[in-house]
């Protein structure tokens, strides 16, 4: 009998209809971030961190991350191959940040025989595109490669 009492009690008081309002949510922008290391010496791998903050008021999917370099100073380098990777994290609350991707020493940078010309100084910039729910978000930074006299060969 008391058990029936006490569940009365929690439906009155939990169901009065005095329920407060859901804070309504302000939308931000859904934004791309990417961290990286911006200089480069022979053997070093390419480094860097990719972050979405979704500031919609909807969860956010994440799909593919491309990677794409384009030489911008120099006439002696090859541009870094196209690169697609898979999201770490699919889906990104709303109102939440996440890492979505973290390379760490991948690609080293690295010269064909017999060796890099001395000096070997490329600039690069690497744009990385996501596909979201929201749509492409794209985000882009410049490095610096200085290889000249690298023995390190590329296989």
């Amino acid at each position: 009998m008391r058990v029936y009492a006490f569940v009365a009690l929690l439906f009155f008081f939990g169901c009065s209809g005095d329920d407060p309002e859901p804070i309504p949510c302000t939308e931000r922008p859904v934004t791309l971030e990417v961290d990286a290391t911006t200089s480069y010496m022979c053997g070093d791998g390419f480094e860097s961190k990719v972050t979405i903050d979704n500031g919609s008021c909807e969860t956010l999917t994440v799909g593919e991350i491309s990677l794409v370099g384009v030489i911008t100073g120099s006439t002696q380098c090859d541009p870094a191959v196209p690169s697609t990777y898979s999201p770490s994290v699919t889906s990104i609350p709303l109102g939440s940040r996440r890492t979505i991707l973290d390379l760490r020493n991948t690609n080293p940078f690295c010269c064909r025989p017999p060796r890099c010309p001395n000096p070997y100084v490329c600039e690069e910039r690497f744009t990385f595109e996501v596909e979201t729910s929201a749509g492409t978000l794209t985000s882009s930074i410049a490095a610096t490669i200085s290889l000249g006299g690298c023995e390190e060969l590329c296989q």
